[in-house]
């Protein structure tokens, strides 16, 4: 598991209560059962933690967990060759 999908996983299960069993990369963040609220604030911490731009349509609800550690892999990734 990258540092990414680490913080990734965090966030869930120790800010939003989600089983760690039920974070697969199928599974869409509305079906963990993260409200538009949650989401927002998802977006926030995940900001914060890995100091690149979440935007709010990254987190949306039919976003699968997959999809969501792709593109802040990528971002990350973007971000550590920029600052080279």
């Amino acid at each position: 598991m990258s540092p990414v999908q680490s913080i990734l996983r965090s966030a869930l299960t120790a800010k939003f209560e989600v089983p760690g069993s039920a974070i697969v990369p199928e599974a869409s963040l509305e079906s963990l059962g993260l409200d538009s609220l949650s989401l927002a604030e998802l977006a926030l911490i995940l900001q914060e933690e890995l100091g690149v731009k979440v935007e709010e349509h990254e987190t949306a609800g039919s976003t699968t967990v997959g999809e969501l550690s792709r593109v802040l892999l990528a971002k990350c990734a973007t971000a550590t060759a920029g600052a080279q």
